[in-house]
C-alpha cells in the first residue's frame, strides 16, 4: 500500500501524463481489468483497452487539468479535487470535478469514478467557479514581463492560482520559465522578446492577447517606466521597481485599469515579491489603484 506522499506523487504523474497528452503512461496506471466511470452515471468502461480510448477522445480537444485542494486517503483508495480547463483558453468551459481511484495490492488503478454534473460546469456567464479563492484566476490571462528568480515566481504564483500565463522574456529565458510553471502544475506559454526593444515591449499587450484570447493582468518587472503604453486598457497592472515612483510617473497613467506598485530590490525574496503582485490582482483587492507595497531585500 503506497503512502500518502507516495499518492500525492501519484496523482501528480497522472494529472501530468493527461497534460501531456501522454495517454500511454496514464493507461498504464490502470490494472488490465480496471474500471472507469466518467462521469459517474454515464456507463462504466472496463479493461485498459476501453479506458485508454477513453481518454484519446481528449487528444485533439484543449483541455487542461489543475489540482484544487488536498486528498483523502482512505484504505487502498484516494479521493481528490482539481478544475478541467475545457474549450478556448480566452474563454473556457470550467468542470469542477472529484475523483476516486481504488488501487490492487501492485498500486495499480482498479475502479476510477468521476463526480460532477452540470451545477460543476462554469461557462462564460458564471467564469469563477464555487471553489473561490482557491484559484481566483480561473478563466483569466496574465501577461507577465520580465526575467530571474521574481518573474519566474510571478509566474508560478499566477499560474498555479488558475491564470493562464504568457510569459514575456528574452528567448531561452521564457521557454525556461514556462517549464518551471507546467512543472508547478500551471498553464503558461512563452513569448519570446527583446525587452530593449521599445517598439516590442509596446506590441506585448497585443501579442499576450493574440496568443491568450483576452488579457485581464499584467505585471511588468523589469523597469515600468518603459511600459506605460500598456496601461491604457482594462484590467490590472501591478509594476515592479526598484525605485519609489514619482506622482509624475503615476499621474501619467490615465487608462481604466488599475495600476499599482511593488518597490522591491534586485536581492528581495522572489516569493515575497510574488506574494504582493498576486494580492494585489486579487478580486478582494477591490478598486485599489495607486497602491505602493514596499518589498525589503
Amino acid at each position: 500500500m503506497r503512502s500518502s506522499d507516495e499518492l500525492r506523487l501519484y496523482i501528480a504523474d497522472y494529472i501530468q501524463a493527461f497534460n501531456s497528452r501522454d495517454f500511454e503512461r496514464v493507461a498504464a496506471l490502470y490494472a488490465e481489468n480496471a474500471t472507469l466511470e466518467d462521469p459517474v452515471g454515464s456507463g462504466v468502461k472496463h479493461g485498459r483497452d476501453e479506458i485508454r480510448a477513453f481518454y484519446e477522445q481528449y487528444r485533439d480537444q484543449a483541455s487542461f487539468l489543475q489540482l484544487t485542494g488536498d486528498f483523502r486517503f482512505p484504505d487502498n483508495a484516494v479521493a481528490f479535487t482539481f478544475f478541467c480547463y475545457m474549450g478556448d483558453p480566452s474563454d473556457p468551459m470550467i468542470v469542477e470535478v472529484t475523483d476516486t481511484f481504488r488501487f490492487d495490492a501492485a498500486g495499480l488503478i482498479t475502479e476510477m469514478r468521476a463526480f460532477w454534473g452540470a451545477a460543476n460546469v462554469h461557462g462564460h456567464a458564471s467564469r469563477q467557479p464555487r471553489a473561490g479563492l482557491q484559484h481566483p484566476f480561473a478563466g483569466q490571462v496574465a501577461l507577465i514581463t520580465g526575467t530571474g528568480g521574481q518573474a519566474q515566481a510571478c509566474c508560478i504564483s499566477f499560474a498555479t492560482s488558475g491564470a493562464h500565463v504568457i510569459v514575456a522574456a528574452p528567448a531561452g529565458e521564457a521557454e525556461a520559465i514556462v517549464d518551471a510553471v507546467r512543472a508547478a502544475g500551471g498553464r503558461a506559454r512563452p513569448l519570446p522578446t527583446d525587452l530593449d526593444n521599445p517598439a516590442a515591449l509596446e506590441g506585448l499587450p497585443a501579442a499576450a492577447k493574440r496568443l491568450g484570447g483576452r488579457l485581464d493582468v499584467r505585471i511588468n518587472l523589469f523597469g515600468p517606466e518603459t511600459l506605460l503604453a500598456t496601461s491604457d486598457s482594462p484590467g490590472r497592472v501591478v509594476n515592479v521597481t526598484t525605485t519609489r515612483p514619482t506622482e509624475v510617473t503615476r499621474t501619467s497613467l490615465d487608462g481604466p485599469a488599475t495600476v499599482n506598485w511593488i518597490v522591491a530590490s534586485h536581492d528581495a525574496a522572489p516569493g515575497a515579491v510574488a506574494d504582493a503582485a498576486t494580492w494585489l490582482c486579487l478580486p478582494l483587492a477591490g478598486s485599489i489603484d495607486g497602491a505602493v507595497i514596499v518589498v525589503p531585500g
